[in-house]
């Protein structure tokens, strides 16, 4: 177990947090290091202590991160889970029709290539330099690579902002959520999706949670301590996306491969032949029983919380 250093919540502010487990990269094995999460006596959320250098996060991302996924069951999801995206834009379209998009940390560019369908001025940041490798050159053009906060957007130019399972990658994501707020329209339209801790894989899989992901993922949020940290930094929430219809698809695959992160590392070295044939007798029942799962349950308890916000005037922009 590492040495606990003195944190203050981002969230609530509270100094006092109980440790919870050590977990290591089991998706990704980039390291063999373990690293400590701790839960916030005050709000609930969740972090590393301590946290990783900044210096040290570019080896936890290999040349291949960005990389579309290759299995057989991925490539049958794929077409759902495409007009899962398309299903997200619509909704923000709901509430801004068009102009200026920018998705922060945009990888291939999927997502971002989905505003630029529906009409939007497209545009994408991030810091790998195979950013935006799906995009045709003229949307490759507006993908802008390097960290996001040193980006130098002018104030009050995108309409909508989508941070789409990168808010929990930052190590100073309120940082994040001002230069979001400075860059965004005052009537602009924010969407962000962060993994839920009270999903059923999260609770029933603690440290083998596929999307626990550390240590790319440095912060993990519940609905509550969500809406709060979103919405003290001058965001109003206009909409909680739920599961119905395509979303139920949204991260098929979260309950089977926490299970097979359990089988493959909890148990001893030398049964690769017993986890595989476990891992295949409970894959489809499994398949049926999240899908089930996210039909019926609340989006509070949902795998992740999907939330589109406005940016609101504060006294200090007045």
């Amino acid at each position: 177990m590492h040495k606990k250093e003195e944190m203050s919540c981002i969230n609530c502010g509270g100094k006092e947090s109980r440790f919870l487990f050590d977990a290591k990269d089991y998706r990704l094995a980039t390291t063999e290091k373990s690293f400590s999460v701790y839960k916030c006596s005050g709000c609930g959320l969740m972090f590393l202590n301590p946290m990783p250098q900044e210096d040290e996060l570019g080896i936890f991302y290999p040349d291949d991160y960005y990389q579309p996924g290759i299995s057989l069951i991925e490539k049958l999801y794929s077409p759902l889970i495409d007009r899962c995206f398309k299903k997200i834009v619509n909704e923000i379209k709901k509430f801004k029709s068009g102009g200026r998009s920018l998705d922060v940390g945009c990888g291939t560019g999927i997502f971002m290539s989905y505003f630029h369908r529906e009409g939007f001025d497209a545009y994408g940041t991030d810091i790998s330099k195979k950013a935006g490798s799906v995009l045709p050159n003229t949307l490759k053009s507006k993908v802008t690579i390097g960290p996001f906060l040193k980006n130098e957007f002018p104030s009050a130019y995108f309409d909508v902002i989508t941070l789409k399972q990168v808010l929990e990658h930052f190590i100073e994501p309120e940082a994040v959520l001002k230069e979001v707020y400075r860059i965004l329209k005052l009537d602009g339209v924010l969407y962000i999706e962060v993994p839920n801790t009270k999903c059923l894989e999260a609770r029933l899989f603690k440290k083998y949670w596929y999307n626990l992901e550390v240590p790319r993922h440095l912060y993990h949020f519940n609905l509550n301590n969500f809406l709060l940290f979103v919405e003290k930094n001058g965001f109003k929430r206009i909409r909680v996306l739920g599961s119905s219809g395509r979303m139920i698809f949204r991260t098929p695959l979260a309950l089977v491969n926490s299970l097979l992160f359990y089988l493959k590392y909890k148990r001893q070295q030398g049964i690769d032949l017993m986890t595989k044939v476990m891992y295949s007798l409970c894959l489809f029942p499994l398949l049926l029983l999240s899908l089930l799962y996210r039909l019926f349950s609340a989006p509070e308890k949902q795998t992740d919380l999907r939330i589109i916000f406005k940016k609101e005037r504060r006294l200090s922009d007045e």
